[in-house]
C-alpha cells in the first residue's frame, strides 16, 4: 500500500472515529497538493501516533490547560520527529488567538481520548490511572537524550507564568534560540 491510501484512511478515520472534518480536510489538501510524489511513497510505519503525542506530552506536564498542551505537544513533536516517524498532528500558528499553537487533530483526539478513559477532562487536563501506564510504556521506549531534551523543554514551560511569556518561548524556538 501506498502513502496516499494510507492518507486517506487517517483522513476517513478523522471523520469516523474522531469527529474531525477539519483535520480530514487538511489531510486532503496535503494529498491534493503532493499527490504526484505521495504516489511513489510507501505507507510509513508510525512509531507515535496522535494519541501517543498527547499521552507523552500529558505524562509529562501531569496537568495542563489545553493551550499549554498544545505548546507542549508541539515541542514534543519537533523533538521526536529528528529521530522517529510521527504521524503528523497538523500543527498551524494563530498569534493572535488564544492558542497560539493549535492542531485539529490533537483537539479531536483529546476528545476521544477523554471519552474513552484515558484523559481527565476538567479545567486543566490530565491522565487517568489508565492512561498513566500508557504514558509509562511510551516514556520507557525513549533513548535518555531525547527524553532529557523533552524534561528540559516541558520544565521550561512549567516555569512560565503567563502565555505571554509561552508565546514568545515559542517564537525563539522556532528562530532558533535555544535559551529562555
Amino acid at each position: 500500500m501506498n502513502r496516499v491510501r494510507q492518507l486517506t484512511r487517517e483522513a476517513i478515520e478523522e471523520i469516523e472515529k474522531y469527529n474531525s472534518c477539519q483535520s480530514a480536510y487538511y489531510i486532503l489538501k496535503t494529498l491534493e497538493e503532493g499527490s504526484e510524489s505521495l504516489c511513489k511513497e510507501k505507507e510509513l510505519k508510525y512509531d507515535y501516533t496522535i494519541d501517543n503525542l498527547i499521552t507523552v506530552s500529558l505524562y509529562i506536564y501531569d496537568e495542563v490547560t489545553k493551550a499549554r498542551l498544545f505548546v507542549t505537544s508541539f515541542l514534543i513533536y519537533d523533538v521526536l520527529a529528528k529521530n522517529y516517524v510521527l504521524q503528523n498532528p497538523l500543527f498551524y500558528f494563530r498569534w493572535n488567538k488564544r492558542y497560539f499553537v493549535y492542531s485539529p487533530r490533537i483537539d479531536s483526539h483529546l476528545s476521544y481520548l477523554s471519552r474513552e478513559g484515558f484523559v481527565k477532562a476538567r479545567k486543566k487536563f490530565s491522565l487517568t490511572e489508565y492512561g498513566k501506564k500508557e504514558g509509562e510504556s511510551l516514556i520507557s521506549t525513549l533513548n535518555k537524550e531525547t527524553l532529557s531534551k523533552i524534561e528540559e523543554y516541558v520544565s521550561t514551560l512549567k516555569s512560565m507564568d503567563t502565555m505571554k511569556e509561552t508565546k514568545i518561548f515559542l517564537k525563539k524556538h522556532l528562530m532558533g534560540y535555544r535559551d529562555r
